[in-house]
C-alpha cells in the first residue's frame, strides 16, 4: 500500500511538471518558469 502511494504521489508530480513545461513553451519563453519554480520552492 505504501509503495502504492508513493507511486501515485510520483506520478502526479511528473504529470505536474510536465504542465509547467508544456505552458512554459506554449507561450514561448522559459524564463517565466524561473519566477514560477521560484515561488513554489520558497
Amino acid at each position: 500500500f505504501k509503495f502504492n502511494a508513493a507511486l501515485v504521489v510520483l506520478t502526479s508530480v511528473i504529470y505536474l511538471a510536465m504542465l509547467l513545461f508544456l505552458a512554459a513553451d506554449q507561450r514561448g519563453s522559459y524564463e517565466s518558469l524561473g519566477p514560477l519554480t521560484y515561488d513554489v520552492l520558497r
